[in-house]
């Protein structure tokens, strides 16, 4: 565009009416002439802004393309427009619309150009925060993976999201402003399009459930929300569509069938009576062992219903214990009698397990399992292990009093004739009382092992640092004659007889004397507690050792690595300890290097272990024992 000389005055009084800054330059785009409202605007001098100045009020960010659109416009000889940022003489950054148009001479060349900058700041922001909002509201659609598209009254895509795409396998400028028929098979484009078609017709929001492929193939399943989208008039003018793809839902949902199925199956084929009941303890389910052996059905069994085939003398109990797991949420187990088709009772362990959903309790899984031949099997073998105890306790029992004899008078019959014997007879005299001597410590270790069976198992603390002192005092006179040292640190208190952790800590302090090295016998006692409720006990001494193959076998019965002639005593100490640690559900073991001493390690309860209450109510035939006994029977 150019403008003619006698149209120039009247064109740049239009100009300086509608613009806030007006310029003029030369045929070559450089200013050679003072403009005021640049200079108030910007703030720069002439001598600043003439030739090229005014670029340095140009946005560094806008300056190369502000540049570049000028020297074109001025090249080509073309009207010139560019939209960028100008310093204000505030600092501010404001947006400009420059626009610039050639001046034509008499000779048809340009010989200027008369140009003017309006405030589009306004304006801009208006379009950036549009542009922001618009940016936002895509990247919230493109983030969902739910299908979001609109459709106008024909069925053509308006707009839809990246999800939408991906399962349409196009990208999202092929979709728009095209049907379904036209980027789909019909098969499976006609079926949604009807749908469609329907919902603009009623104006009705539907729900419903729809398949389509994905690119590769694969079925997907969807929840489908159709609604109409209308005009300000509320005049349908299409469709909005939210799809969920709830495939894997699907998926869960077959294999939840599925492994219900499975579950029934392998309910109703297990040996035990199986039950399940809700967050209350109402049964709504047994297997099928449940009705083969009871003989009764769901209508009669459901809820508490079960109370009836249970035996009379028991239900009370069970109702009262099983009603107190439901309400704490603490697993149940009992033992109990239950009445089957036939009539009779039998004896069933029975457990019952909560199943929660984080913190709630959603409902309880339990199962019966038939232990009638168990307990029979069981008092049977109580029955002769008492018996085979009562008879080596009658027998250790009643052979001391002879071997007590033997003893006596084998010592008599040194001391009284020995002026009468000649040496092979006082030798074998002496061997006659050492092997007696043996035996009676042999028979009183026996009585002893029989003895640990049949003590109380303690419910009280024990004071491990008492215990310890009065072994000690015990063994002071050998621990003398050896020059031997027993060292401990503070010690913990145990859940265990004071008799028992006696005969524990004497007989293992006693082995360390008995197999010590060439160095005088030096023991460390210690213990350390642990979060499991037991305490670690270790007897650390620098005898003689033993090889590793033999830790296990050092604790059998008259176990021994060494004969009596080289190291004395009755090989049973050490399973006389493992026999009470036993007892408390304890472990004993051993660790040892030959020449380099052994350790010995045990446990014992801080809290009382379950399934000791029977044993602290079971007495001994013979009292109490109030002694170490086979201390250095090792």
């Amino acid at each position: 565009m150019s403008v003619q000389p006698d149209n120039e005055a009247r064109f740049c009084a239009l100009v300086e009416a509608s613009a806030q800054i007006v310029w003029a330059t030369d045929a070559n785009g450089l200013i050679v002439e003072d403009s005021p409202s640049w200079r108030t605007y910007t703030g720069q001098t002439f001598e600043e802004w003439r030739t090229s100045g005014w670029l340095d009020c140009v946005h560094p960010d806008d300056r190369e393309s502000a540049e570049g659109s000028w020297q074109e416009a001025v090249r080509n000889q073309r009207p010139f427009y560019h939209e960028y940022r100008i310093r204000h003489m505030s600092g501010e950054w404001r947006w400009t619309a420059g626009g610039a148009v050639p001046l034509a001479a008499p000779d048809g060349k340009t010989s200027g150009w008369v140009g003017m900058n309006t405030d589009i700041t306004e304006r801009k922001n208006v379009e950036m925060e549009r542009d922001r909002a618009n940016a936002l509201l895509t990247t919230i659609l493109d983030s969902s993976p739910d299908v979001i598209l609109a459709k106008d009254r024909e069925g053509r895509y308006l707009a839809l999201n990246e999800a939408t795409a991906r399962i349409l396998g196009l990208p999202m400028a092929e979709v728009i402003g095209r049907t379904d028929g036209e980027i789909s098979k019909p098969e499976l484009a006609e079926p949604i399009m009807e749908v469609d078609r329907g919902v603009m017709q009623s104006g009705k929001t539907i729900s419903i459930d729809e398949q389509y492929p994905d690119p590769g193939g694969k079925v997907h399943f969807f929840q489908s929300i159709k609604a109409p989208l209308r005009d300000e008039a509320g005049t349908p003018m299409g469709i909005v569509v939210v799809s969920r793809d709830v495939t894997k839902q699907k998926q869960a949902e077959e294999a939840l069938c599925k492994s219900e199925e499975e579950f029934r199956t392998l309910a109703d084929n297990i040996s035990q009576l199986a039950w399940m009941t809700d967050e209350s303890g109402s049964v709504f389910w047994y297997n099928q062992r449940w009705y083969d052996y009871t003989g009764t059905t769901f209508e009669t069994m459901r809820g508490w219903g079960w109370r009836a085939v249970h035996h009379p003398g028991h239900v009370e109990r069970v109702v009262a214990h099983i009603r107190h797991c439901f309400e704490t949420g603490k697993t149940w187990e009992d033992t109990f009698p239950l009445r089957g088709k036939d009539g009779t009772y039998r004896w069933f362990l029975s457990h019952a397990l909560p199943i929660r959903e984080g913190d709630r309790i959603i409902r309880w899984f339990g199962t019966n399992t038939d232990i009638t031949e168990r307990l029979k099997t069981e008092q049977e073998l109580r029955r002769a292990n008492d018996d085979l105890e009562q008879f080596a306790y009658s027998v250790s029992h009643d052979l001391q009093e002879p071997l007590r004899s033997v003893s006596i008078y084998s010592e008599l019959l040194i001391r009284r004739c020995a002026d009468r014997l000649d040496g092979e007879a006082q030798e074998l005299l002496r061997y006659l009382a050492e092997g007696a001597a043996r035996m009676e410590a042999l028979v009183g270790d026996l009585l002893e092992y029989t003895r640990v069976v049949k003590l109380d198992v303690s419910t009280d603390k024990t004071d491990a640092n008492s215990v310890l002192a009065i072994v000690l005092s015990n063994l002071a006179e050998t621990m003398a004659g050896l020059d031997a040292k027993v060292i401990s640190r503070e010690l913990p208190e145990v859940r265990a007889s004071p008799v028992h952790l006696q005969q524990i800590l004497q007989n293992l302090i006693s082995n360390a004397l008995r197999y010590r090295g060439r160095e005088s016998p030096v023991v460390h006692v210690d213990a350390t507690q642990h979060d499991g409720g037991y305490a670690l006990f270790s007897v650390k001494d620098n005898g003689i050792g033993f090889e590793p193959q033999f830790k296990e076998q050092i604790f059998g019965l008259f176990k021994r690595l060494h004969t009596s002639t080289e190291y004395p005593g009755t090989g049973l100490g050490l399973a006389i300890c493992r026999r009470i640690v036993e007892r408390y559900r304890g472990r004993i073991w051993a660790e040892s290097t030959p020449g380099e001493g052994s350790t010995f390690y045990f446990t014992l309860p801080r809290r009382l272990p379950r399934m000791l209450s029977h044993h602290a109510r079971r007495g001994q035939p013979g009292g109490r024992v109030s002694h170490a006994g086979g201390a250095g029977s090792g």
